[in-house]
């Protein structure tokens, strides 16, 4: 199991909802020619951010994040997503929960994780483009 590394693409979108304010909208996306291995809290299983796997700015100033910051346990076997080849996985983040987010402004948000293997066999940087979007 811990040999599909995989090659998995990040693409973000942002959407400003009303009842949660700023969220991310991230899919990880199998471009491999075999099933992909992706360590579920990366694709936001409780629909949390885990600490600082986005970079964010309001108006070019860094925002940080405010969420709890808890000690993981190393993910185990029955902490995967399998990503078929060419398939999907998407998940949300209300970012106004985890970071500073103002009101109005320009923000710009990009997804910086690392993926790692059960065993620890290899480890895989997942990014996205940055995104922006203008707050009124």
């Amino acid at each position: 199991m811990s040999s599909l590394a995989g090659t998995i693409a990040v693409t973000l979108t942002l959407l400003n909802v009303p009842a949660t304010g700023l969220t991310a909208r991230v899919s990880f996306t199998n471009m491999g020619d075999t099933p992909a291995l992706l360590w579920n809290r990366l694709a936001f299983a409780d629909n949390r951010a885990p600490a600082d796997v986005f970079l964010i700015t309001a108006d070019g100033e860094k925002r940080m994040f405010k969420g709890p910051i808890m000690k993981l346990r190393p993910p185990g076997p029955d902490d995967y997503l399998v990503i078929p080849p060419l398939g999907s996985v998407v998940g949300a983040a209300a970012l106004s929960r985890s970071y500073a987010i103002p009101d109005h402004g320009t923000i710009s948000v990009q997804y910086m994780a690392y993926n790692q293997a059960p065993d620890g066999s290899w480890i895989q940087k997942l990014v996205s483009e940055a995104v922006s979007i203008t707050l009124r």
